[in-house]
């Protein structure tokens, strides 16, 4: 067999979604129990927690919006299918952006020399508070019934508390792609395929007498060469990097 035909057999749609059952099964390991949010505080125990919190809810996201894309690309909706690895490639980005960081490092060393303090510990739990707690919408607006327009939409003021998001692009992405070069080729083109742009409109795109064409919800068979393929290179991403990040991410406990 040519390295064409090996290319070819290993992104076969039977393929592709078998190793996508094992990734997901190994992502709904991490899920196996229920696991509360923590108070956020300086103590050994409650970091631990906190990990636990941040490994369980990731692993479910990243477990939800793979199944999602499995299952919508078994019926043909391939922009929702889009949009799924759009979703776990930037939970992938910024959970790995996430053990990056210096101060789980510190804590590491300051843990086996028996040195664990307020200054070592407070920086670890932040980032750990940080990661689950990021956004960029006024929530607290929302859930008060009563926030102005202009929180609601974000366009104003962070309140007071409020804790800024990791930058996809900037940030986190960059950080991946560091480990898993092809992962901004896969965003980009997954990003475009979510806009309303070329990639979206690809998606829902048939033939008809030689020619693009689109209603009545049929597909191409060319866009369905495309769709597993970009499910391929999600299933990739999830088993080299996100699984073995959330075990990472379980390490850092303090034990």
């Amino acid at each position: 067999m040519d390295e064409r035909s090996r290319l070819d057999a290993a992104f076969s749609e039977d393929a592709v979604i078998e190793r996508m059952n094992r990734v997901t099964e190994a992502l709904a390991s991490f899920t196996a129990s229920v696991v509360p949010l923590p108070y956020k505080g300086s103590t050994i125990e409650m970091f631990n927690r906190y990990v636990d919190f941040a490994s369980t809810i990731w692993a479910e996201k990243l477990l939800e919006f793979s199944c999602g894309a499995v299952a919508n690309f078994r019926e043909r909706r391939y922009g929702i299918q889009a949009h799924c690895m759009r979703a776990v490639l930037e939970n992938s980005a910024v959970l790995h952006h996430l053990l990056l960081d210096e101060s789980f490092g510190k804590l590491a060393d300051a843990w086996s020399r028996r040195l664990v303090s307020e200054a070592t510990l407070r920086p670890a739990a932040d980032r750990l508070h940080r990661f689950t707690h990021g956004n960029n919408f006024q929530w607290d607006a929302l859930d008060s019934g009563h926030g102005k327009e202009s929180e609601l939409l974000g366009n104003a003021r962070p309140t007071e508390g409020t804790v800024s998001q990791v930058k996809i692009g900037r940030e986190a992405m960059a950080a991946l792609t560091k480990t898993t070069p092809g992962a901004r080729l896969l965003y980009n083109a997954l990003c475009d395929m979510v806009h309303p742009n070329l990639g979206s409109n690809l998606m829902v795109l048939t033939t008809k007498t030689d020619r693009a064409a689109c209603g009545q919800r049929q597909r191409s068979a060319g866009v369905r060469k495309e769709a597993v393929r970009w499910l391929g290179g999600i299933e990739i991403v999830l088993r080299d990097q996100s699984v073995p990040d959330l075990a990472r991410l379980l390490q850092l406990k303090l034990k």
